[in-house]
């Protein structure tokens, strides 16, 4: 796109591309099974080993989407050289999750990509969120509370967003914490 004046002519140019390769690596699961399961047979053994290496295949991609390396599996976010990572506060203590983190987060979220945004967070830093406050004057308020109340639910949404606990998201005070 141009800003041109009246009557003024367009300057040609075409796109910058460039060739990506995909390469397909396989993906071996192992299920093991019992004798008794083996004598059962049937229906039963099929839908067990379906359920298992399905559970299984569905860790690996969801793992390797957030942590994986690029080496014989996807690279994960977290390993990506546009990774924007913010850094604690002066004088914060470790293995904690202020608010003025999450803003700073927030604040670095691509906005136009913002209406379908997650959190996704490992499930030990829920006690960092759920005493998480905006300090005003000598008291504070929450700047979590999950859908009705701490005693309702576990899950809610932080910023407007939706916040969801994985078993791929790293501890709470290590580099992936919160994403």
């Amino acid at each position: 796109g141009y800003w041109m004046a009246e009557g003024g002519s367009i300057t040609s140019t075409k796109p910058t591309t460039r060739e990506v390769s995909l390469k397909l690596v396989k993906v071996g699961i192992v299920v093991y099974l019992t004798n008794e399961l083996l004598s059962d047979g049937g229906a039963a053994l099929e839908a067990y080993i379906v359920n298992k290496a399905a559970e299984e295949f569905n860790f690996m991609i969801g793992d390797s989407l957030i942590n994986g390396t690029g080496a014989g599996q996807p690279k994960g976010l977290l390993n990506w050289p546009s990774l924007v990572s913010i850094a604690k506060e002066a004088g914060q203590a470790a293995s904690t999750i202020l608010n003025e983190n999450v803003e700073k987060m927030y604040a670095r979220m691509f906005m136009p990509y913002m209406q379908g945004a997650y959190w996704y967070h490992h499930q030990d830093i829920l006690p960092q969120l759920n005493t998480m406050s905006l300090g005003i004057g000598t008291g504070g308020v929450p700047t979590y509370l999950p859908p009705g109340g701490a005693s309702v639910a576990p899950y809610g949404m932080l910023k407007g967003r939706p916040l969801e606990a994985t078993e791929f998201n790293a501890t709470l005070g290590t580099q992936g914490d919160l994403i």
